[in-house]
């Protein structure tokens, strides 16, 4: 399987994800349960990006450098690492469900860019053996660090 078809259906794993925490929000679910579910996101999300930041972006020379789309796509990745351990530590509900909404409106937009541009961009640049090998190394570190996101 091609990387970028595996790295895409994480990304509706979480966006499953991301619906379920806007649900929760929106219901007014206490904070100890939307920081049970965040968890349980970051648990899956975070190793996600290390894939995509170990093993498709260093594939991708070209599309590099310090303002190129992965220095972009790496910065976020940055933004939702930090996004959600602050909800994990922050006592205040206010200001959780403030950096939660901000996490999920930042992880959309991310997959969006990931999945409408850069993987096609990727797909362009790299034939389908590349692809796939990168999605041999996918399924190699998934079967090490498995998604873990039930």
């Amino acid at each position: 399987m091609k990387i970028t078809n595996a790295l895409r259906k994480e990304h509706a794993v979480f966006t499953a994800m991301f619906d379920e925490l806007d649900r929760m929000l929106a219901r007014g679910a206490d904070l100890a349960a939307l920081k049970a579910k965040v968890a349980v996101l970051a648990a899956g999300l975070l190793p996600h990006a290390r894939i995509e930041d170990d093993i498709l972006f260093p594939a991708l020379p070209s599309l590099g450098g310090e303002s190129g789309p992965i220095a972009t796509m790496k910065l976020e990745h940055e933004e939702l690492e930090s996004g959600l351990s602050r909800i994990a530590e922050e006592p205040d509900d206010a200001k959780a469900r403030e950096v939660l909404e901000r996490v999920l409106v930042v992880g959309r937009q991310h997959f969006a860019k990931e999945d409408e541009v850069l993987f096609p961009m990727a797909e362009q640049i790299l034939d389908d053996g590349a692809l796939g090998e990168l999605g041999a190394s996918f399924a190699e570190r998934r079967r090490s660090e498995p998604l873990a996101v039930l």
